[in-house]
């Protein structure tokens, strides 16, 4: 079974540099897209929320090219 969930935020703020992404959400929501398809009896599932999320991302091919 593959299962995809989806995030949803307010854009705070965001940066990049020396090839890193830092963004800042606010009023963050994670969404499951099969909660409810799959099982109509169950309670639904708790959605998890923060008022705040940081998420640093970076290009894992300049990682590596720095390394060698």
């Amino acid at each position: 079974m593959f299962t995809s969930f989806f995030f949803q935020g307010k854009l705070s703020t965001y940066r990049f540099c020396d090839n890193v992404w830092t963004l800042v959400l606010k009023d963050f929501v994670v969404k499951d897209s099969s909660q409810g398809q799959h099982n109509t009896t169950a309670p639904p599932a708790q959605v998890p929320r923060a008022d705040k999320v940081k998420i640093v991302a970076c290009d894992g091919k300049s990682m590596f090219s720095i390394i060698d």
